[in-house]
């Protein structure tokens, strides 16, 4: 009776993470909240998402963190690197690949006009990219070699 009066009070999502009907006393329920604290405190939609689990701003103070060996990590899209990041030709989204689009994917836009709508095959600019990307691919390196096997294999 008085876990179902806590969860009245507590934010709905709150019963996904805790489901309060697994615990028969009030001392199991609170272990559960203890050991679920972080998660639910995490999730609380009213908090900033700028801020960490320590209340600081992710510039000044989370990258003390001891025990936090990841904080350096970045993410890309698939297939994307460096030389990819800006497109020489103006996005064109009228064009719309049958198949799928890499938004769809999580893949690269187009590495012609820089759209997620159309695969590199399909943009309207890929002839005309052709000339400078054979020219270029003769100093590729492992990065891009890497990044558009990764593309090829999503697409294909």
């Amino acid at each position: 009776e008085i876990i179902n009066e806590l969860m009245n009070g507590a934010p709905s999502y709150w019963s996904s993470i805790l489901t309060p009907h697994l615990y028969n006393n009030l001392e199991d329920f609170q272990l559960a909240v203890k050991f679920h604290e972080e998660n639910l405190y995490r999730l609380d939609p009213s908090r900033s998402r700028g801020y960490t689990n320590y209340g600081n701003k992710p510039g000044d103070g989370a990258s003390k963190n001891p025990f936090n060996q990841y904080r350096n990590a970045r993410v890309n899209a698939v297939g994307w690197s460096k030389s990819t990041a800006n497109p020489p030709f103006p996005k064109d989204d009228s064009t719309i690949s049958p198949r799928g689009t890499p938004e769809d994917k999580g893949a690269r836009p187009c590495r012609h006009c820089g759209s997620g709508k159309h695969w590199d095959p399909d943009c309207k600019y890929a002839r005309k990219g052709d000339k400078r990307a054979r020219v270029n691919a003769v100093t590729i390196s492992e990065e891009d070699r890497v990044a558009q096997e990764e593309y090829d294999h999503v697409y294909f």
